[in-house]
């Protein structure tokens, strides 16, 4: 269940690196180290995993798509009463393509901001990574490298 979004909250660099080191815990605790994992989760409903036992922190799966059109399977930290997700994973697996997206108020190393737009209530950022493959672990290598910036 996603959360009802009315507002937000402006996301700084070190809520980023501690909600990345808290979904890398919950990936590794959960034993999501598959997209067929992933997808066995989303079948059997087990969604979402509830992070430091909040109930305001959730990191969901789903499946959707990547640039309105390729599936792809989607982590996603979220957390209640923010607009957009601090953190969220697309793995296109027919593409071999894999990004991570975050929300934070400041410009991330390694991180596009190309067209993206800064939400004007809380000043956050969107911005983008390709990732090396189209893999849980390459996830789990980038939310390992957030969880230290």
């Amino acid at each position: 269940m996603l959360f009802k979004r009315r507002g937000g909250i402006p996301i700084t660099r070190e809520d980023l690196r501690r909600y990345a080191a808290s979904a890398l815990e919950a990936l590794k605790k959960e034993g999501i180290d598959s997209l067929e994992k992933i997808e066995k989760r989303i079948q059997e409903g087990q969604n979402p995993i509830v992070i430091d036992y909040s109930p305001h922190q959730q990191l969901l799966f789903d499946i959707g798509t990547v640039n309105l059109e390729d599936p792809a399977y989607r982590i996603i930290y979220s957390i209640a009463g923010q607009i957009r997700f601090p953190f969220q994973a697309n793995i296109a697996v027919a593409r071999d393509y894999a990004e991570t997206i975050v929300n934070v108020n400041e410009r991330i190393d390694g991180y596009d901001v190309g067209g993206a737009a800064v939400e004007k209530k809380t000043g956050n950022i969107r911005q983008y990574k390709k990732l090396r493959e189209a893999s849980v672990d390459a996830v789990k290598e980038e939310l390992g490298r957030l969880s230290r910036i």
